[in-house]
């Protein structure tokens, strides 16, 4: 079973559900976090002719490997801090629900299980949902925890 978690509330509600449900039984659970890695910020303008100074008129600076290894620590002690009861722990950078989908491939898990925001509206247009595109990309059934 892959288990999806970060620092929301949903989040704390699959850990509750998934350590006490299937506390006792003889399932492997896998906990990933999908981290957003280091990027470079370009600023934008707050309106219509507004402009900032930008330093960076050739190459932009790239993230050198020290700010990845410390993106991925922080998404491995997202997992080791919620609590949940698991075998492994993964963490990735990127986008959530391919590596989601990715991971549950290489790995040969039967079920995944997130949880959802309820994001609903505006919220929900301009942020997506994970868990709406991990249920329709999934590769095995996905267990959704309101």
């Amino acid at each position: 079973m892959l288990v999806a978690v970060d620092d929301s509330d949903a989040s704390e509600r699959v850990v509750t559900f998934v350590n006490e449900f299937f506390a006792g039984l003889d399932v492997d659970v896998v906990g990933i976090n999908v981290g957003h890695g280091p990027a470079v910020w370009i600023p934008t303008g707050l309106g219509v002719g507004a402009s900032f100074y930008w330093p960076y008129m050739g190459e932009l600076p790239v993230p050198d490997e020290d700010d990845f290894a410390a993106s991925r620590q922080e998404a491995v002690r997202t997992v080791e801090a919620s609590g949940l009861i698991d075998d492994e722990v993964v963490a990735e950078l990127g986008d959530p629900v391919t590596h989601i989908c990715d991971i549950a491939v290489e790995r040969g898990v039967e079920l995944i299980v997130v949880g959802d925001n309820h994001k609903t509206g505006w919220r929900r247009l301009l942020e997506g949902s994970v868990t709406s595109d991990v249920q329709r990309r999934a590769p095995c059934p996905v267990l959704v925890v309101p």
